[in-house]
């Protein structure tokens, strides 16, 4: 948020649109608990928040430095998850790695892991009543300060998002 108050503009996860900057969203990003092919709760239909509140967690960086990735520590947050820290890191291909290698659970983006799962390396722990997700939206200073192609982007958003209202 530090760049959009620098009067740029930016793509990220929110909870809620922001008071004093312009946001639009974009769409809306699936994630799931996953973990390895090595640990005890994979190939389980169905796992209770409560058993995984005492799993191991690899966790992104930026969602156990303060506010950095806030939705993400929401989704863990909310379900009682990753207490227990045992890796991170900023690179999402290096959590995915850790979490097949069973260094412990992590939440991941659904989009994110699609061979990984046809291959049986990595499992979706299905939580019941627990949908997770976070909103993606374009975010920029509400005072009109964007250059030209700033603004050529924002209005392109804008029309694909038109053209597939579908999308979010």
């Amino acid at each position: 948020m530090r760049r959009i108050a620098e009067e740029k503009q930016g793509i990220c996860l929110l909870t809620k649109p922001l008071p004093g900057v312009a946001c639009r969203l974009i769409m809306r990003e699936e994630f799931a608990v996953f973990c390895g092919a090595e640990h005890p709760l994979f190939g389980r239909s169905e796992v209770g928040a409560r058993e995984l509140a005492r799993e191991p967690f690899v966790a992104f960086s930026c969602a156990t430095e303060g506010m950095g990735l806030e939705p993400m520590s929401m989704l863990r947050d909310g379900l009682g998850i990753g207490r227990r820290i045992t890796a991170s890191s900023h690179d999402l291909g290096e959590i995915r790695r850790m979490i097949i290698a069973g260094i412990g659970i992590g939440i991941l983006p659904v989009d994110s892991v699609g061979p990984e799962l046809d291959s049986g390396q990595i499992w979706r722990l299905r939580i019941a009543d627990h949908v997770l997700g976070a909103d993606v939206f374009l975010v920029f200073p509400d005072t009109g300060a964007l250059s030209d192609s700033e603004q050529r982007f924002v209005d392109t958003v804008e029309e694909i998002k038109a053209l597939y209202p579908d999308m979010t």
